[in-house]
């Protein structure tokens, strides 16, 4: 059992299991994203995957999504905010609705970045 509280640092899959059946009210998590070829190449943290990749290869693909059945049990009722890769999303939606037959609503926030050949071209 886990104290209230309290900061772990550990293996999530692992910690997870500790925490009481019910006991959660949301959960607010940034996954693994799914990237291709390393990334966009277009950013530092696009490099840094690039360089990286042989650290990052086992998280190239997302998650292993058996993860949200431990979030299941422990929420109260089912409140998540899953930050993802456009990529992801078919696959969370997929697990939670047909796999796991839940009956849930769910919402899709974009956001939408302009690149910065369209900021050029709207400001001539």
């Amino acid at each position: 059992m886990l104290k209230l509280n309290q900061i772990y640092l550990g293996d999530s899959y692992e910690l997870i299991r500790k925490i009481p059946d019910k006991s959660i009210d949301l959960i607010y998590t940034d996954i693994p994203y799914f990237y291709k070829g390393g990334g966009a190449k277009v950013s530092k943290l696009s490099e840094r995957k690039v360089r990286n990749k042989e650290e990052l290869i086992n998280i190239s693909s997302g998650i292993d999504y058996s993860i949200f059945d431990e979030f299941i049990r422990i929420l109260k009722t089912i409140n998540i905010c899953i930050w993802c890769s456009r990529e992801q999303m078919l696959d969370i939606m997929n697990y939670l609705i047909l796999i796991k037959s839940l009956n849930i609503t769910y919402h899709l926030p974009t956001l939408k970045i302009r690149n910065y050949t369209s900021i050029l071209q709207s400001s001539l």
